[in-house]
């Protein structure tokens, strides 16, 4: 497993390297030219899931993500209910 640098200077694991189809140079090159947000995600341990989720959502909705709400949201046992109550979603199902 290889470190990579995010976009917020985070240095995250990134696992199979070496069976990417796309490479990180191609990824980033892409985004910008097209005006897209750049997540990288693990399929297989769930690394910054919802994060990406978590910053695709404050971006819609124009909600500027602090610190604290970003490392809360790289904890996997966060509950997902407890995720969309921090931007002010109803996640539940039920009418408020």
């Amino acid at each position: 497993m290889s470190d990579q640098v995010g976009s917020d200077s985070t240095v995250l694991p990134v696992d199979l390297e070496h069976l990417r189809t796309v490479k990180a140079d191609r990824h980033h090159r892409f985004c910008q030219e097209n005006h897209c947000s750049s997540h990288f995600v693990s399929a297989k341990t769930g690394d910054s899931v919802f994060l990406c989720f978590q910053r695709i959502a404050a971006d819609i909705l124009d909600v500027k993500l602090n610190r604290a709400e970003i490392e809360q949201s790289q904890n996997p046992t966060l509950p997902s209910a407890m995720a969309g109550e921090m931007l002010g979603l109803n996640l539940s199902g039920t009418s408020e």
